[in-house]
């Protein structure tokens, strides 16, 4: 997603509605992405990691998912 992020032009909604919502966000707050390696060498992280990428071809079931942001007031 960072890499994503960082690209000039990009065709995925959910990366211009992720890069909209960081934006706003960042208005008010201090924002700071960080890349960590997620699913290197641990047993558990490799099986979720496999089942991740088995859930990418199944048709989506539920309410649509959206992204929400709250906002403080000083």
């Amino acid at each position: 997603m960072l890499k994503a992020l960082r690209c000039p032009s990009n065709t995925s909604s959910l990366v211009a509605e992720t890069d909209m919502v960081l934006k706003k966000l960042s208005m008010l707050n201090s924002v700071r992405l960080i890349w960590t390696s997620g699913h290197s060498d641990m047993a558990a992280n490799e099986t979720a990691d496999q089942l991740a990428k088995q859930a990418v071809h199944l048709d989506f079931v539920g309410p649509k998912p959206s992204i929400v942001t709250t906002s403080m007031t000083v």
